[in-house]
């Protein structure tokens, strides 16, 4: 039984990954393409490639795979984690790969290649990095503790956050494009993120842990004493 839902797993996950590249390719041909001479072809393209969660969802089940890896599979994790340096070095293998297809993002080689081998990139990254074998597990640093912290709320944040910060800041006969301007970026970028850590994140996670916890205590108290035991 419990061998039927892994595999019925995997294959859930591989037809969305495919259902994400059959999206992609659709929307290029049917919807950005056709503008190709336009000059809001760009718009089109983050319109219906780029924003769209149906074909960005490469890195979330990236992520989710891992995660049912490790939670389900642990003879299968025990000998991937044998491989941690040669992970990571396949890991960057491919991201450099992918910054080759990607160095004109808006082709139809990188919006429907370009973002899976990002994440599997990434992906392959993550798993060195919490593979034993690998140098990088033994390296603990609190910068990349917080920067791993806040790199969520970074992500909802970031482009209103340097929109609103080269709008105003540029009244000040700051270029928009400057060094300065990208410095002041990152700084703004941050704040807003720790904000949205402090203000949303950190409240929500400490409801989710009590609501979560309160579930635990009463499914308990259910339980027949001599089954408790």
């Amino acid at each position: 039984m419990y061998l039927k839902v892994a595999k019925t797993g995997i294959i859930i996950l591989l037809m969305l990954f495919t259902a994400g590249a059959l999206a992609r390719i659709y929307a290029w041909y049917q919807l950005v393409a056709p503008f190709s001479e336009a000059d809001e072809f760009g718009i089109y393209w983050y319109k219906w490639i780029y924003y769209p969660t149906y074909c960005r969802l490469d890195g979330l089940l990236m992520g989710v795979s891992i995660a049912a890896l490790f939670q389900f599979r642990p003879a299968l994790k025990a000998r991937i984690q044998q491989y941690g340096n040669p992970l990571l070095f396949l890991s960057l293998v491919i991201l450099i790969a992918a910054y080759f297809v990607c160095l004109e993002p808006e082709t139809f080689a990188a919006s429907v290649f370009g973002f899976p081998l990002v994440s599997l990139g990434y992906g392959l990254m993550v798993l060195a990095a919490i593979s034993p074998a690998c140098f990088l597990y033994r390296f603990n640093s609190n910068i990349t503790v917080r920067i791993a912290t806040l790199s969520y709320a970074i992500y909802l944040t970031h482009k209103i956050t340097i929109h609103i910060t080269q709008e105003q800041f540029s009244k000040f006969y700051i270029d928009k494009d400057s060094n300065l301007m990208f410095f002041i970026c990152i700084i703004t970028s941050l704040l807003g993120a720790i904000l949205l850590n402090k203000i949303i994140e950190k409240p929500f996670l400490q409801l989710r842990d009590k609501v979560l916890q309160k579930g635990r205590t009463l499914h308990w108290e259910k339980i027949p004493v001599a089954r408790k035991f």
